[in-house]
């Protein structure tokens, strides 16, 4: 329910980079890469449709800075209700966890266990409860599988979300559409481009091969993603060496050499991608570049097209647009039934 700020957003773009960072240029990507097939795939329509109800949510999201959050003081909780709460956890009246104060979620959504979703409704806002839970045997902390607990719950404000009517005048206004209509068919259809590109992508790996995995792509991938972490601790004031044995629980010698294992996927991406763009001739310009830059440096919270390029790469950056005109490509040549 807050506002996505640059400390998500960042770690989106890192996600991203950490789906396909890589190297330098390769002048012969398929010495490395054989692509059985990457084009002409017969796609199902039902396989990329999109809700009605997600694509308003959608829209919703682009309009964030709108919607009114507005506390009430008052009242019990519903199924449903977005609600602010403090809460701990304990096993055998010991502590487990800090307390969290202040935590937002919608109740029923599945932010926690059945049974303490279910618990709170009807709390009374200023109200305290505790709720018993027994973790299952598969629980993923393995501190709490099969263990019984309880969790302690204080109700601070139920939010009344105000949603600003989506009218024509609104959306003309607030946008670059003149009517919902034709937002809505926009966002709808890029939704759906973005499942198609999902289905297609996930098509092509299967179909692929790697042969080796170079190992200056294997450095630059650790050079670049330790630049990135780096920049990451610099900016949160942290000392990176201690933001790396916090974070990922090793010293910066494992931290590296756990990213030169993961780099296999992000390099297997950038090959496949690559070679497909050799294959049909797709090529990334420097107007393209550029812009992809100023469109996106003020979107990720960077003061300049400078620092956003600085602080992700030209590689990436290039990789980037060349997955998307790639997918663009292959999505030309789909037949849908």
């Amino acid at each position: 329910m807050k506002q996505l700020n640059r400390f998500v957003a960042v770690l989106l773009l890192l996600g991203m980079l950490l789906a396909l960072a890589g190297c330098s240029p390769y002048d012969n990507p398929e010495r490395y890469v054989e692509i059985e097939k990457y084009r002409d795939w017969e796609v199902e329509r039902s396989y990329i449709a999109v809700d009605d109800e997600l694509v308003r949510g959608e829209i919703l999201n682009d309009f964030y800075e709108f919607i009114e959050f507005n506390e009430i003081n008052e009242g019990e909780v519903k199924n449903g209700d977005p609600i602010s709460v403090d809460y701990i956890l304990y096993l055998e009246d010991v502590p487990v966890i800090d307390p969290v104060e202040n935590y937002e979620f919608y109740v029923g959504s599945g932010e926690f266990m059945t049974e303490v979703e279910e618990a709170l409704v009807g709390t009374k806002v200023g109200e305290t409860v505790k709720i018993p839970v027994t973790f299952p045997d598969d629980y993923t902390d393995a501190l709490l599988a099969g263990k019984d607990g309880v969790f302690e719950f204080t109700v601070n404000h139920i939010i009344d979300v105000v949603i600003p009517e989506l009218t024509d005048e609104f959306v003309s206004a607030n946008s670059d559409y003149a009517t919902y209509d034709e937002l809505f068919a926009a966002k709808k259809e890029y939704l759906e481009k973005e499942n198609l590109a999902d289905v297609l992508w996930k098509q092509i790996v299967s179909f692929s091969t790697i042969k080796s995995y170079p190992k200056a792509m294997k450095d630059q991938y650790v050079e670049d993603n330790v630049k990135l972490y780096k920049a990451y601790a610099a900016e949160l004031g942290r000392d990176y060496e201690e933001f790396i044995q916090d974070t990922f629980s090793c010293n910066e010698k494992e931290f590296e050499d756990f990213l030169r294992e993961k780099s296999v996927d992000s390099i297997e991406n950038e090959l496949i991608v690559r070679a497909i763009a050799k294959r049909e001739n797709i090529t990334v310009s420097e107007e393209e570049y550029q812009a992809e830059i100023e469109d996106n440096y003020a979107v990720y919270g960077f003061s300049s097209p400078e620092e956003f390029e600085a602080y992700y790469g030209g590689n990436y950056i290039y990789v980037h647009l060349m997955q998307e005109k790639v997918l663009d490509f292959v999505a030309s040549t789909v037949t849908f039934f």
